[in-house]
């Protein structure tokens, strides 16, 4: 389904998801269930469909945060974590646009919801990251690094949250993101193995 849409077939990939989503759904499958509703939210919105994408990517959201209450080693969150955050972007934006359209209170405090969870979770990834239990005097430079690198990660994270960068600088973003966290995922072996 992943690889239809990002063909451009829409169609295909709604069809893929949906299986993908059912069985998940009837299976508890919650890693395949958050990427099938992730793409099924990409696909209806691709199809203007911005009613059920938003529900989609809730869903995502939801299952998301499910999964991730339930793992405890720092560095199964790291890779968790990575590539997590699209939902909560895709349905703010819905949300945002929704409020231009029509600007309500309760649009506002949807939108104002979402975003403090995506915040919060972002939060609770940095907190869980600072809980390394290592010597500080033997490793003083290793955590130089580890601040250095969390800090590019916030900052691409959040240039990430714009919605007028084009699509290439973007996708350069996204990958230049992938690389830091890679970065800080050994960086993390390095420290606990020190």
């Amino acid at each position: 389904g992943a690889s239809f849409l990002d063909e451009q077939r829409v169609e295909d990939a709604l069809d893929h998801l949906r299986r993908s989503f059912e069985m998940s759904s009837r299976h508890s499958f919650e890693n395949v269930l958050v990427e099938s509703c992730f793409g099924l939210g990409q696909c209806y919105e691709r199809m203007q469909d911005r009613t059920s994408a938003l529900s989609f990517y809730r869903r995502a959201i939801e299952a998301m945060e499910n999964m991730r209450s339930r793992i405890s080693s720092e560095t199964f969150i790291i890779g968790f974590s990575r590539n997590k955050f699209g939902a909560y972007e895709r349905a703010i934006h819905i949300l945002a646009d929704r409020y231009v359209g029509g600007p309500s209170v309760e649009g506002l405090e949807e939108m104002f919801d979402l975003m403090e969870r995506a915040k919060a979770r972002a939060f609770l990834e940095s907190v869980y990251e600072a809980r390394l239990d290592v010597a500080a005097s033997d490793l003083s430079m290793l955590k130089e690094r580890q601040q250095a690198i969390s800090r590019a990660i916030s900052a691409l994270a959040l240039k990430l949250t714009s919605r007028s960068i084009p699509e290439d600088e973007r996708q350069a973003l996204k990958n230049e993101l992938e690389l830091a966290e890679e970065e800080y995922a050994r960086l993390i072996s390095e420290v606990r193995a020190a």
